[in-house]
């Protein structure tokens, strides 16, 4: 997921840890020193996404939020390994999903969920091993045709994306097939194993909702 990042200026930043640490418990942040970084998201209006770092120990933390400046006190999300902040944002921006900005919002949720059986991520680049055979280099190209994520048709009535991605999982690259809803729902509804063989912990990821 590659997000252009604007540092905040001090005042800027203090705004913003005061509207996130209320959410952050025991790891409220302090405002004076704590650096904060946004980002826009193209298929959000209102709610932008920031990243907060605690900079008290010798190994940085980063947490991240998506926040609505003007949204009062009910705008500000953070993000929790769950599909939970980003659907109720869909649902209260509300999201605003097209072709073009498809690999963006699927780069964004599987970098911010994770399922189950541990972290997918959307394939965004992919080189074959120097001592690939000629059919792992078949295989990457069958991926690469999927990177960055290809919508292959719009339903209108349902309001519906058919979408075809490479996504990572574990040690294994799948070709994905999945169904995006106009709300932003995420349905992972078929997948092929493209490179690498899953070894004993390893599970295809399950046709289901994220």
């Amino acid at each position: 997921m590659n997000l252009n990042w604007r540092v905040l200026p001090r005042a800027d930043a203090m705004r913003i840890i005061a509207a996130v640490n209320p959410h952050l418990g025991e790891y409220a942040l302090p405002p004076s020193t704590s650096p904060v970084r946004q980002a826009k998201l193209s298929f959000y209006e209102n709610y932008q996404f920031f990243e907060l770092t605690d900079i008290r120990e010798a190994q940085p933390k980063s947490m991240f939020a998506l926040h609505n400046p003007n949204g009062g006190e009910d705008a500000t999300f953070v993000m929790d390994w769950t599909n939970r902040p980003i659907y109720t944002v869909n649902e209260q921006d509300p999201i605003s999903l097209r072709t073009d900005n498809m690999a963006d919002y699927l780069g964004f949720f599987f970098a911010c969920v994770q399922g189950p059986y541990g972290p997918m991520t959307v394939v965004e680049n992919l080189d074959p091993p120097a001592d690939a055979d000629e059919e792992v280099k078949k295989r990457v190209k069958e991926v690469l045709r999927m990177t960055p994520p290809k919508v292959v048709n719009y339903d209108r009535a349902s309001g519906t994306f058919t979408v075809y991605a490479g996504m990572l999982f574990k040690d294994c690259i799948f070709k994905t097939k999945m169904e995006v809803g106009s709300n932003g729902l995420i349905q992972i509804v078929d997948h092929e194993l493209a490179i690498g063989a899953l070894n004993d912990q390893a599970q295809a990821p399950e046709a289901a909702s994220r």
